[in-house]
């Protein structure tokens, strides 16, 4: 969670629901900055700028935002809502955060050679897509990486199974089931429906 990113911010100077639905027509994302001991500052982002940092980064990268009036917060994606339809952005909240303070977050999973697999015809079924850690931010992945090229049929990987970076802790139980590979289970259908017509068949 090295700062990878910056974006460029507005106070929002009026803080309502009708205010803000105005804010997302004209394509602007409402939000708010958090931190420990200081009031939240209400900000708008242009959604673009956000969409944009959001796929080069990821939620788990520190992020610094300049406010136009020349205050700098280092921050941290704490939440952002999304429209359920559209997918669009309805709200971000930043958190304050120190490069030499420990920070609780959801790092997200990224899969290293699911298509191999899939061209293998078997499956990759996940359980989490996120896990819980703690650490200095600097040392915080933005994504942990699985993987899964030289697994086979019945394999599993564990949450005990990740390589964490000196100094990141996980918050989460490390005997958490991630992920396993099995079978399609339209084999299984296939098998089953094979079954039943040799049955016929016989009967």
């Amino acid at each position: 969670m090295e700062v990878t990113g910056t974006l460029t911010i507005k106070q929002r100077p009026v803080v309502s629901t009708s205010a803000n639905k105005k804010l997302r027509k004209a394509g602007l994302v409402p939000g708010n900055i958090y931190g420990k001991g200081v009031l939240s500052v209400p900000i708008v982002v242009k959604m673009e700028d956000l969409r944009r940092c959001l796929v080069r980064y990821g939620r788990s990268a520190v992020i610094q935002l300049n406010m136009e009036s020349g205050e700098a917060y280092t921050v941290a994606i704490k939440e952002v809502q999304n429209e359920p339809v559209s997918g669009g952005y309805l709200h971000v909240d930043f958190q304050q955060i120190s490069l030499k303070e420990e920070l609780k977050t959801e790092v997200a999973i990224k899969i290293i050679g699911r298509e191999i697999l899939e061209g293998k015809k078997v499956s990759v079924n996940y359980q989490i897509d996120t896990i819980p850690v703690r650490g200095l931010p600097q040392v915080i992945p933005n994504v942990i990486e699985i993987d899964v090229t030289e697994l086979e049929v019945g394999d599993s990987v564990f949450v005990k199974d990740i390589k964490l970076p000196e100094g990141v802790a996980l918050e989460i139980d490390s005997e958490l089931l991630i992920l396993s590979v099995s079978e399609p289970k339209i084999r299984d259908l296939e098998v089953e429906e094979t079954v039943t017509q040799e049955n016929k068949e016989e009967s």
